[in-house]
């Protein structure tokens, strides 16, 4: 059945605002201006928006495996809550610029400022979930603050790869190198853990529970490989983002692990070279070159096609492993998220 896909995501957005004020700090009873300004800048992600995919993809799980969203809200909470906490430190760590339109957290206040804000979010990720410890019951809250250590520590060893990769100016990764890297970083907390967390507020079984990794994790690559896409080819007043900024940070994407494969060593060396300036020292020209380069040798089509591909994975693996989940619009939108993944344009 066909879903509005961009409606329902807007529909429980809309919730999680309405909710997310119950998780958050106020600052009418701060006393300490410092403070004061502490909790504003721990609203200043979450004020900026966002589709709230992985909240989302909790609640419609929650429900689609029987149970409900009031249940599942706090569990959609956290999952936001870690996400603008990821951000914030994602972006420092990156050197980004622009966050959905606006100047990132760290060139607002400074990085040391911008990491503290970070660090005070993380810690409303499990306060969200013990919160509603007795509406939950203490089986379900355990179970999902064990989800969401796993899924922190896993994110932090994919973050680490890459990173490492970076700050020790390696290029000779290959595809299962970047498989493994956006895994752990980016396709279990985007799609895996919210999913398998709204199972857990419906009470699913652990057996069902497993078998959602299964059709999650290629759910998520795809993802991260749209994203990555939109990066150098997207349309930047829908993206919110700088285009060309993976290549101005020195990211390691599919595009970029296809074109050094395929050129010659004088060439490769050349686009090695432009890659290893710091982003200070890049200049559009240099963007422009690796772009020209990565469309002439079709490094853009190759990662679209494979974003496909390991989208078309996870939806036969879904009809396959989705028998628990009882037929209607919830399942509908976690099947049509699937396609618009890899169709979006932000």
């Amino acid at each position: 059945m066909a879903v509005d896909i961009k409606s329902v995501l807007k529909q429980k957005s809309a919730l999680i605002d309405s909710e997310i004020k119950n998780y958050l700090p106020a600052t009418s009873s701060i006393i300490r201006l410092e403070l004061k300004e502490l909790n504003d800048l721990m609203w200043e992600y979450t004020l900026r928006g966002g589709k709230r995919i992985r909240p989302g993809l909790c609640l419609l799980s929650a429900v689609a495996y029987g149970g409900d969203e009031k249940t599942a809200m706090p569990a959609a909470i956290s999952l936001e809550l870690f996400h603008n906490f990821v951000l914030v430190h994602d972006d420092f760590e990156d050197g980004s610029d622009e966050r959905r339109g606006k100047p990132c957290l760290h060139k607002m206040v400074g990085p040391e400022l911008a990491i503290n804000v970070g660090d005070g979010v993380y810690a409303k990720v499990f306060e969200a979930i013990l919160l509603k410890k007795e509406e939950l019951g203490s089986e379900k809250a355990l179970k999902l603050i064990k989800e969401m250590l796993d899924l922190t520590y896993r994110t932090m060893q994919g973050q680490h790869v890459e990173i490492s990769w970076m700050v020790k100016n390696k290029f000779d990764q290959k595809f299962d190198d970047y498989y493994f890297m956006a895994e752990h970083k980016t396709s279990w907390y985007t799609a895996c853990y919210p999913i398998r967390m709204g199972a857990i507020c419906a009470g699913a079984s652990d057996e069902e529970i497993e078998k959602i990794t299964e059709w999650g994790v290629p759910f998520g690559l795809a993802f991260q490989i749209q994203d990555d896409w939109l990066n150098l080819a997207g349309d930047e007043a829908k993206y919110g983002k700088e285009i060309g900024g993976d290549i101005l940070e020195g990211k390691r994407t599919l595009m970029l692990i296809h074109l050094l494969n395929g050129l010659e060593a004088s060439e490769k060396s050349r686009v090695i070279g432009v890659m290893k300036k710091p982003r200070a020292q890049k200049t559009q020209a240099d963007v422009d070159y690796i772009l020209g380069l990565m469309r002439e040798k079709g490094s853009l089509d190759y990662a679209k096609e494979k974003s496909k591909e390991l989208a078309e994975k996870a939806k036969e693996i879904f009809e396959r492993n989705s028998s628990a989940m009882r037929e209607g619009p919830e399942k509908d939108a976690i099947r049509s998220l699937i396609d618009y993944v890899i169709n979006r344009e932000a």
